[in-house]
């Protein structure tokens, strides 16, 4: 399982799911940009084929992923709205400065 975590696989999985999230933590209210871990919604060990699928990652900051531990079932539902609603959401690009 280590091994896993450290292929290209597995870092090509979690930039694509901190760029998705803006670089910032999804749980509701929280914006942390700092100290985030990529969570999978269905646990690596459950589904050998999700590990490196975007749409089963999330950004947390540690002390949320921290809050969630062992009860992670409990909150994959919104977890998955939270992504839907990012998919949804029309795309904004910066103005350029001046």
């Amino acid at each position: 399982m280590a091994e896993d975590r450290r292929s290209d696989e597995y870092w090509t999985w979690r930039r694509a799911v901190v760029k998705r999230d803006c670089h910032k933590c999804q749980w509701p209210g929280c914006r942390r940009r700092t100290k985030l871990q990529v969570h999978h919604i269905v646990p690596w060990s459950a589904s050998a084929s999700l590990r490196y699928v975007v749409g089963n990652g999330i950004c947390l900051c540690i002390p949320h992923h921290r809050s969630i531990k062992n009860k992670e079932a409990m909150y994959a539902e919104m977890f998955r709205d939270i992504i839907l609603k990012q998919k949804l959401k029309p795309k904004v690009k910066p103005r350029p400065k001046k």
